[in-house]
């Protein structure tokens, strides 16, 4: 137990990594800098998805129970089609009903047998319900998110820069401060 601890403390010398390479370094500080920022963004998403999977639950239960049968499938499905993935299929199912747009679960001969769908198509409402959801949830929440982290970037860049010349700045002046002293005792011992 002893000897697999201290061999897991050896892989933190990996973070010595970060210190030879700048541009890595950027991005560990630019992460850590914007943690606080990004965990507010994640709490915010967070609500939303819990306010449309109860939503969808209310709305979609009857005929999409495999998708938004119990709160933790509406919020997976919910994240699927945040990221754009066959959130048509899931808007489509209860937009015209599980057993007119049969997919996935729905296909096949057993229709409403074991699946436990009951045709309730939701129309417009579902189209209004998954469009708000995409624009805010996947094109809005999520850009800002981006948007975070690309400005955490930039400030840890500019940070990065401003050490560098400040170190820079330090060197010339003493290496300035240590020759003109010199320089300038020698004057004055050619004066005197």
């Amino acid at each position: 137990s002893l000897a697999t601890m201290l061999r897991l403390l050896r892989l933190l010398r990996v973070l010595k990594l970060v210190k030879s390479l700048p541009q890595l370094a950027i991005i560990v500080n630019a992460l850590i800098m914007g943690l606080s920022s990004i965990g507010f963004i994640g709490v915010i998403l967070g609500l939303f998805y819990y306010l449309f999977a109860i939503l969808g639950m209310l709305m979609f239960q009857e005929n999409d129970p495999w998708h938004f049968g119990t709160l933790h499938m509406a919020m997976i499905s919910l994240f699927r089609a945040s990221t754009l993935e066959d959130w048509t299929d899931i808007m489509y199912i209860n937009l015209y009903g599980c057993r007119d747009y049969p997919a996935g679960e729905y296909d096949g001969p057993t229709f409403g047998t074991e699946t436990g769908c009951v045709n309730n198509p939701m129309g417009i409402v579902a189209a209004i319900y998954w469009i708000v959801f995409i624009i805010i949830g996947a094109l809005v929440l999520l850009t800002l998110f981006i948007g975070v982290v690309t400005t955490s970037m930039e400030e840890a860049t500019e940070k990065q820069k401003e050490e560098e010349e400040d170190g820079a700045a330090g060197y010339m002046h003493a290496a300035v401060g240590a020759g003109g002293g010199g320089a300038t005792s020698g004057r004055a011992r050619d004066d005197g």
